[in-house]
C-alpha cells in the first residue's frame, strides 16, 4: 500500500534543547503504527507535530493519498482535515457531559454530529452509551480517557493519533481500551499511530513500530519482529517496557 503520512527527517527545538533529531517515518493507510520509547525520548514532541501544535525547525510532515505537505498548517486545519488526537490523559471537560464531550469533537466538521452518531461512537465503549447525560467529571480516569477517545472518533477522522494511552489506568480497563484501539482500523477506516510507553500493550494491536531513544529512530520493524523476540525490545527499551 502507499504512503498516507510521512514524517521526513523531522527537527524540533526548544530552545536550545533539540527534542528531536531528524526522525523519518511513514505509515499505509489504515495500518496502525505504535512508537515506543522512554520518557523524553522525543514521543510527545512528535504528536504535537503532527497535530501541529509546534512548528518543526526541519522537516516535513505528508499526509494524504497525493501526500500534500502539511508542514505549515495549523492546528485547526488539520483536525478540519481529518486529523484527530487523543491526548495523554483524555483532558475532558469535567463540567460537561459526557455527551457535550463527544459532540466538542465534531467542532471541526462545522456542526454538531446527529444522535445517532454520539451513540455510535460511545458504544465503542458500552459503558459511556449508558452514561451520555452524566458529567465527565464524574466517571474515573479511564473512562474519561474512554470519552476523550469517543470525542475524536465522532468528527470521522482519516488518522487518529492517540497519546500515552495507558497513563494512570487500571489494568482492566487498559484491556478494555487496547481491545477497541484493535477494532478502529477496521471499524472506521482510519489509520492508527498508538504514542506508548507500554510496548507489550501496544505491539499487540500493531502492524508495525518504531523505537526513539533521545530523539532519534533507533528501530524500525515490524510489530511482530519485535513481539518475537524479546531480546530485541530489551535491547532498545529495556526497563521501559
Amino acid at each position: 500500500m502507499n504512503d498516507f503520512l510521512r514524517v521526513n527527517d523531522l527537527h524540533i527545538r526548544y530552545r536550545t534543547i533539540e527534542a528531536v533529531k531528524g526522525v523519518t517515518f511513514s505509515i499505509s493507510a489504515g495500518d496502525r503504527l505504535c512508537i515506543l520509547g522512554s520518557n523524553g525520548a522525543g514521543k510527545s514532541s512528535i504528536v504535537r507535530a503532527l497535530a501541529g501544535m509546534v512548528r518543526p525547525t526541519r522537516g516535513r510532515v505528508m499526509f494524504g493519498t497525493g501526500l500534500t505537505d502539511i508542514t505549515s498548517w495549523p492546528a485547526w486545519k488539520r483536525a478540519r482535515e481529518g486529523f484527530a488526537i487523543v491526548p495523554e490523559g483524555g483532558r475532558v471537560f469535567r463540567d460537561l457531559t459526557v455527551r457535550e464531550n463527544i459532540q466538542l469533537g465534531a467542532y471541526s466538521r462545522r456542526g454538531l454530529p446527529s444522535e445517532q452518531r454520539i451513540r455510535e461512537t460511545a458504544a465503542v465503549f458500552p459503558a459511556m452509551a449508558e452514561r451520555l447525560d452524566e458529567r465527565a467529571g464524574s466517571l474515573s480516569g479511564g473512562q474519561q480517557q474512554m470519552v476523550a477517545i469517543a470525542r475524536a472518533l465522532v468528527s470521522q477522522p482519516q488518522v487518529l493519533i492517540v497519546d500515552e494511552v495507558t497513563s494512570g489506568l487500571a489494568p482492566i480497563l487498559v484491556d478494555e481500551v487496547f481491545a477497541a484501539l484493535r477494532e478502529l482500523p477496521d471499524r472506521y477506516g482510519l489509520t492508527l499511530v498508538v504514542v506508548e510507553q507500554n510496548a507489550v500493550r501496544a505491539l499487540a494491536i500493531s502492524e508495525r513500530a518504531i523505537i526513539l531513544d533521545r530523539g532519534v529512530v533507533v528501530a524500525d520493524e515490524s510489530a511482530e519482529t519485535f513481539r518475537n523476540s524479546s531480546t530485541l525490545l530489551d535491547a532498545y527499551l529495556g526497563a521501559a517496557q
